[in-house]
């Protein structure tokens, strides 16, 4: 496995990067919300195979959970040494930069907040952004679509295109006349993806569509089959749920941690599941914006006949809870066995949702695949920590 950690910049890689970054063609940088990993790669894969073998070089970087980014066809995992969830920007992202020239880099927008979206910005130098939507998610970002909008528009001011796909007509009604404004101010084109009407409620379809707009700006051909069917493959993939050893069947789309995006792909699930839905909600003590923000959808989940119980967990989530009434249910208070033995019975189907990243949901998401009890009290310990800790619910 290739590793690369990342360091101060030292004496020479300052001018290479600003030397690499000269000569590169191509400087994508892909913003917004919701899907920015697989986009990257998305268009990396694309790119590399098209080009790799004629000479041209292709750097495609994202972040998240697993920071790491593939380069001539290998892929290196970033480390971030003691400080993984607070990462130099600089460091990190001039650093790839000055030891990895390429012809055209593609870079996810790492940043949670208007100073740091900034300082993307200036560290990278885009000529492209794609923004693949503008979900309510980081209120750091802004704490209403329009605010957000002007968050990604105030940056416009060094590219050439940018390429937009909100598929959610009211965000992209309440969006766009934003985003056209700063563009028109600073002479960028801005295009907006057109979607298949029939494809609107499939979260992630609009990669595809962003991936031919790119390939249009860089004068190439369009996604062939083979291409097109891959990317919808890798979409499509993440939207079928699997069966668990429990007895029943499981979608973990907690990583979708928007509402906008929950509701597209819970949508999704009703339509295309008949049977019972249970929902495992985990809420971050960190995350306080992020609970605000799915109020009204736990007030839609409380009135679907669907919805036979939604399982509680993490801090700060008493609010959910009072809204949802009847069908709220605390995992703490549960033996997790009794749970998952309760969905098998009535073949129903388990769906994790809004938060994905935190040790106590990789333990329910292990049960689930695994079955070993162990887990369980693991997770029972979690709690009784928390409860002598004083930190309420």
């Amino acid at each position: 496995m290739n590793i690369y950690k990342v360091r101060p910049l030292a004496n020479g890689m300052l001018a290479r990067y600003r030397e690499n970054l000269r000569r590169s063609i191509y400087r994508i940088l892909v913003s917004g919300s919701r899907g920015k990993t697989g986009l990257v790669l998305d268009i990396y894969d694309v790119l590399y195979n098209r080009l790799g073998e004629s000479g041209v070089k292709v750097l495609g970087k994202v972040t998240g959970d697993r920071p790491r980014f593939r380069y001539d066809g290998q892929e290196w995992v970033i480390d971030r040494g003691d400080k993984p969830k607070n990462p130099m920007l600089d460091w990190e992202n001039g650093g790839i930069i000055a030891e990895f020239p390429a012809d055209i880099y593609v870079f996810e927008n790492q940043s949670i907040r208007k100073y740091t979206n900034g300082v993307i910005h200036r560290i990278f130098r885009p000529n492209i952004e794609v923004i693949p939507n503008i979900r309510l998610e980081h209120a750091e970002l802004g704490e209403t679509l329009e605010e957000m909008a002007h968050t990604f528009a105030s940056q416009f001011y060094d590219l050439e295109y940018v390429i937009y796909a909100e598929t959610i007509r009211e965000n992209f009604e309440a969006t766009y006349p934003i985003l056209e404004e700063y563009a028109i101010k600073y002479g960028v084109e801005l295009r907006v993806v057109d979607v298949p009407e029939g494809q609107l409620d499939i979260l992630g379809i609009e990669r595809v569509y962003i991936v031919q707009e790119l390939l249009d700006i860089m004068g190439m051909e369009p996604l062939s089959m083979a291409e097109f069917n891959h990317i919808v493959h890798h979409i499509m993939a993440r939207l079928r749920p699997r069966y668990s050893p429990w007895g029943f069947k499981y979608i973990d789309i907690a990583k979708v941690n928007d509402p906008s995006s929950t509701r597209m792909v819970y949508n999704y699930l009703k339509r295309n599941y008949s049977g019972p839905i249970y929902i495992f909600a985990y809420f971050r003590g960190d995350r306080a914006d992020r609970t605000s923000f799915f109020i009204p959808f736990f007030e839609d989940i409380f009135r679907d006949t669907r919805v036979e119980k939604v399982f509680l967990a993490g801090r700060y989530y008493r609010k959910v809870k009072e809204v949802l009434g009847g069908k709220a249910v605390e995992f703490y208070d549960l033996e997790p066995e009794d749970m998952f033995r309760e969905i098998a019975s009535n073949d129903g189907l388990l769906v994790f949702m809004v938060n994905g990243v935190h040790h106590e949901v990789d333990m329910v998401r292990e049960l689930v695949e695994t079955g070993p009890a162990s887990v369980g009290e693991e997770i029972r310990s979690a709690e009784e920590s928390r409860e002598k800790s004083g930190e309420p619910l």
